[in-house]
């Protein structure tokens, strides 16, 4: 329990001080005297949270845990639209509420998608990833090699699906479906048609597929926006993925009170970029194995600032600057994004460094879908 407790603690903080909306609503919960008006608004919301979590209101780790859950929620999401009606909704209702602000992010949802594998020998399914083009699906390279890798026949520079399993004589498949949500489980998917680039172990985690442009759910949506600018120390973001329940987690039941126990579907989780570097893209929104290949998007416009590739739980999580990937897809294509003209393209990829997984419990990687745990990462 130690540490757990820990853990918990030393989120709390960073949280609270980066959030300073959400450390004022706590000042509230913590002297409900000082507002006899929202006395049972926060009562309910603490003992809902304690109950929920098997805590009682006085535990050591009631706070910690309030703080977690209700200052870095992981929303369902449903009809491609996200739903906030838990105890979360005491800080995040009026900011995900907005108008402006769901609508940004309802041009999103329906344009992320999980990664589904067929013959392949451990998972079903390998991570997230979301329209950068037209037709092409951008995710991290650890996500895209569980299923394709660079072709060692001929001089081209190619990549081929891998073998698939157990016969050896045929290929594994990919699709995208942009559905898998919780309570819709019905397939929007299309095909994995080519495998366009997977970055060098040696740059950022990043990789390219083309995908058919209509399938039996029809055509796909659109691609989305990247940002304009650069991102910026605690501005407000939200990742869109599929986190999957981590073995590798020491704090298993920690995880669950965290996630709800809700995995394998899109969910919605909005946070805070912590800090920049030149080639990484730190957050805090809750995000588990699976997650790996999720869109970081500005929560006020929609638009997309990076690309999540892994993360230490309760602790710190990367991203690659979406500047990189969409220089990167540039290259990779020849071209703009689409027919309405050409894009304005970022500088040039630079050398990547300290993109290698933290070490530690690191949940960037594929989900554990049917094998007990990730191979990598």
């Amino acid at each position: 329990m130690t540490d757990e407790r820990e853990l918990l603690r030393e989120s709390t903080r960073r949280i609270l001080e980066a959030d300073k909306g959400l450390a004022d609503q706590l000042d509230r919960l913590r002297d409900l005297t000082a507002a006899p008006e929202l006395r049972p608004t926060l009562e309910g919301v603490r003992d809902r949270v304690g109950a929920l979590e098997g805590l009682g209101t006085d535990s050591a780790l009631g706070l910690e845990t309030i703080v977690n859950r209700v200052g870095r929620p992981v929303l369902e999401v449903a009809g491609d639209d996200y739903v906030v009606d838990g105890p979360e909704a005491l800080i995040w209702e009026a900011r995900l509420s907005n108008a402006a602000v769901r609508a940004a992010l309802r041009r999103v949802i329906p344009s992320v998608g999980r990664i589904e594998v067929d013959r392949h020998p451990d998972l079903t399914w390998v991570g997230t990833g979301w329209l950068i083009a037209d037709d092409v699906v951008v995710t991290n390279r650890h996500v895209a090699g569980e299923f394709a890798a660079l072709s060692a026949a001929g001089g081209s520079r190619a990549f081929v699906f891998k073998r698939g399993w157990p016969d050896r004589g045929t290929r594994m498949a990919a699709r995208v479906d942009f559905r898998r949500e919780l309570r819709n489980n019905s397939p929007r998917a299309f095909v994995v048609k080519d495998v366009l680039h997977i970055e060098d172990d040696d740059g950022p985690d990043f990789a390219f597929l083309r995908v058919e442009r209509a399938g039996p759910a029809g055509a796909l949506s659109p691609f989305l926006q990247p940002a304009r600018g650069r991102a910026e120390a605690q501005q407000l973001v939200a990742t869109i993925g599929y986190p999957a329940a981590d073995s590798r987690i020491p704090e298993q039941e920690l995880m669950t009170r965290l996630f709800g126990d809700k995995y394998n579907v899109k969910r919605l989780a909005p946070g805070q970029v912590q800090r920049l570097a030149d080639d990484l893209v730190m957050h805090d929104c809750s995000t588990l194995g699976g997650n790996s290949g999720s869109p970081i998007v500005d929560l006020a416009t929609g638009e997309v600032l990076g690309l999540h590739f892994s993360g230490v739980f309760l602790r710190e999580n990367r991203g690659v600057p979406i500047g990189y990937v969409t220089s990167r897809l540039a290259r990779v294509t020849g071209g703009p994004r689409s027919s309405e003209g050409p894009q304005p393209q970022p500088p040039a990829v630079p050398p990547a460094a300290g993109t290698d997984a933290p070490a530690g419990p690191a949940l960037g990687g594929s989900p554990p879908v049917t094998a007990p745990a990730p191979r990598f990462e």
